[in-house]
């Protein structure tokens, strides 16, 4: 599966991996490295301290969206 950044995804691509897009969705980036779900090189501490409040993936009343967030993984 190929996501890119600054998209949107329709529900039926994320049905592909239903665990994985229930973990990141509307979850900030910071709860995620929190749980070990990812881990940033060390290079990635402005990153890290930049962006802690983003998500990965985001759902509202329009569907399913990726943040910038998602180009550096």
């Amino acid at each position: 599966m190929k996501i890119e950044d600054n998209s949107k995804i329709s529900e039926g691509e994320l049905a592909a991996i239903p665990k994985l897009a229930k973990t990141l969705t509307n979850t900030p980036l910071s709860e995620l490295i929190e749980a070990g779900v990812f881990l940033l090189p060390a290079e990635a501490t402005q990153l890290r301290n930049s962006s802690k409040d983003q998500y990965i993936l985001k759902h509202d009343s329009r569907g399913y969206w990726t943040s910038n967030i998602m180009g550096f993984f």
